[in-house]
Formats: structure tokens, C-alpha cells, sequence
């Protein structure tokens, strides 16, 4: 059986389709390996905020220090 026109434009639709479609998984594959990173970096921005609001509510806590005047740099230090 000998391929005629139609079959032709139909294997070269199919090839284009192929191609878009590898294209496609290939973009999704990026966007999934930075989504995975902000994740990463979302997650130690958190870990360092609760540390750092966990530093912040204990010195609340803590006696207010007994400062001097002589302790204090002038503002333009």
C-alpha cells in the first residue's frame, strides 16, 4: 500500500504534535524544579522567622539591662 498526501500531512501532524508535547514536559520538568527551590527557600524563611520571633518573646521576658548614659554612641557612630 503506497502512502498517499493525507497520510503524509497526517504523519507530519503527528511528528508536530510529538515535538510540542516533549517541549511541553520539558517546561513542567523546569517549573517543578523551581517550585521545589522556592518550597525549599519558603521553608528556612519560616524556620529562621519562628527562631527569630522566639528570640524576640524571650527578651521580653528578660530584665530590662541598666544602661548609662556613658554606654550610649552618639547617633553618628
Amino acid at each position: 500500500m503506497l502512502p498517499t498526501p493525507d497520510d503524509h500531512q497526517f504523519e507530519e501532524r503527528i511528528i508536530a504534535l510529538e515535538e510540542g508535547m516533549m517541549h511541553a514536559e520539558h517546561l513542567l520538568k523546569n517549573l517543578n524544579e523551581v517550585v521545589c527551590e522556592m518550597h525549599d527557600r519558603l521553608d528556612e524563611q519560616v524556620r529562621q522567622l519562628k527562631t527569630l520571633k522566639q528570640l524576640i518573646q524571650r527578651g521580653k521576658h528578660d530584665e530590662p539591662e541598666e544602661r548609662s548614659f556613658e554606654d550610649e554612641r552618639p547617633p553618628h557612630y
